[in-house]
Order: structure tokens, then C-alpha cells, then sequence
């Protein structure tokens, strides 16, 4: 069994600048690295090839029906709820040489009983219930490079593309198609650019990164909005 799985990540934590509950994060890295959600300063030996399935469950405070009407009513319309937001993707990584990763992303992101705000008549407010939105999202790509090495410390260079791969034409149950957050791809090409530092201490290992997203127009002339995501993990190894 390789040693990475016999590992207790003691602690992680993650910041952006802003509150995207409908959207998941994008998240890297080398799974057998050792973070959980942290990207490792430390790349694959080259000709390796790794790969790793991740899913990411966001649960939300549901907006009760009167809340959405209360909304409404008041001409706030568009004012909207998402039950759970699920992301799944398949990574994969490879090795093109000891200080280089090249790895990809995909996604697949399903958003349950979407539902909204509108203002049914003057004065009176209607919560609408589009329904579900799932399909596969945006692949992104990711260069991994190693510029610092020593014993304990290794320190990395992030940059890369997301491209426009994703679903846009999800329908809700009226046959309308989803507005642009709610689709599972963005329609836009984004770009990624960020840092990693890994340091080890004997049986022990602290990550931390950073990625900026800096997205652009996409489906429906929507920009979803950049984000800056820091992250650190730390891990103690049994063995």
C-alpha cells in the first residue's frame, strides 16, 4: 500500500474572495502528494502518471417558499435558492519531467431544486422551482513547476487554462433554458496562476497554495466572477 494512504490530515482551510455557494472550487493536485485539498509544492517524478476522483458537496441554508415570496413581493425577483450544489471530477496527472506536472480536471456538477424569486403581480410573490441542472463542466488544465528543492521544502509555480468544454444549454422543467450560473460550464475561457509550498518534518507534512482564477465573458455574455482560493493542510504519517 502506498505510504500516502496512511495518512491523518490534521488540519485544512479555504478562503476566497467571494461567497460562490452555487459554483465549486476548483480544485488540483496530486493526490498521492499528500493534501486532501491542498495542491502540493512537490511534483511527480517524471514518467509517472496519477490520477484521483473527487467529489464536492456543498449543502445550503434552504430558502423557505415564504422567504422567496417575501422577496417577490418586495420586486426582488431573480433572489434565488440551490438545495445542494455536487461537484465530481476525474484528474489526472503526468510527470513530464522531475520538476514539471502536467495534470487536467473534469468535472461533472449537478445543482438540485433550483428555485427563485418573482414577482407574480404587484405586491404579490411567487417562489418558482426550476428544477434540477447537472451535466459535465469546464476541463482545466494545469502546469506544475518545481523552481525550489531542497530536504525539506519544496516550492512550485502554478498556471493554466479553463476551457470552455462545459454543458450551457440545460433546460429547467418549463422548458426555459437555465440562466448562465446555473449552467454546468461557463462558456468562457478562464486562466489560473497561482503558488504551492510543501515542507516535511520527518512523519510530518504542512501545504500550503494558492490559485487565482481570473475568468472572462461566457454563455448568455456572463462573467461568473474571479476567484482567489488559499488553502493549507497539514498530515502525520503512520509509517
Amino acid at each position: 500500500m502506498n505510504n500516502a494512504l496512511k495518512k491523518i490530515t490534521l488540519s485544512s482551510l479555504s478562503i476566497s474572495t467571494s461567497a460562490l455557494a452555487d459554483h465549486p472550487s476548483v480544485a488540483f493536485g496530486l493526490e498521492f502528494a499528500g493534501p486532501i485539498n491542498t495542491i502540493s509544492g512537490t511534483t511527480a517524478p517524471k514518467g509517472v502518471i496519477a490520477y484521483g476522483l473527487r467529489t464536492e458537496i456543498i449543502n445550503n441554508d434552504r430558502s423557505t417558499t415564504k422567504e422567496l415570496e417575501n422577496f417577490g413581493s418586495n420586486g426582488l425577483e431573480e433572489v434565488h435558492g440551490v438545495d445542494e450544489l455536487r461537484s465530481t471530477s476525474l484528474s489526472i496527472a503526468y510527470g513530464l519531467t522531475d520538476d514539471l506536472t502536467l495534470s487536467a480536471r473534469l468535472p461533472y456538477i449537478e445543482r438540485k431544486n433550483i428555485r427563485e424569486s418573482e414577482e407574480h403581480m404587484p405586491d404579490e410573490g411567487e417562489a418558482h422551482t426550476h428544477g434540477d441542472s447537472s451535466g459535465f463542466g469546464d476541463v482545466s488544465f494545469l502546469g506544475h513547476y518545481r523552481f525550489f528543492k531542497n530536504d525539506n521544502v519544496d516550492a512550485s509555480v502554478l498556471f493554466g487554462i479553463k476551457a470552455p468544454t462545459g454543458e450551457t444549454h440545460e433546460k429547467d422543467n418549463d422548458g426555459i433554458r437555465f440562466e448562465a450560473e446555473f449552467q454546468p460550464g461557463t462558456g468562457s475561457w478562464d486562466y489560473l496562476l497561482g503558488a504551492a509550498i510543501s515542507k516535511t518534518d520527518g512523519p510530518m507534512g504542512y501545504h500550503v497554495s494558492i490559485l487565482y482564477n481570473k475568468t472572462t465573458e461566457g454563455t448568455q455574455h456572463t462573467e461568473i466572477g474571479d476567484t482567489l482560493a488559499y488553502k493549507h493542510s497539514g498530515y502525520l504519517s503512520l509509517v
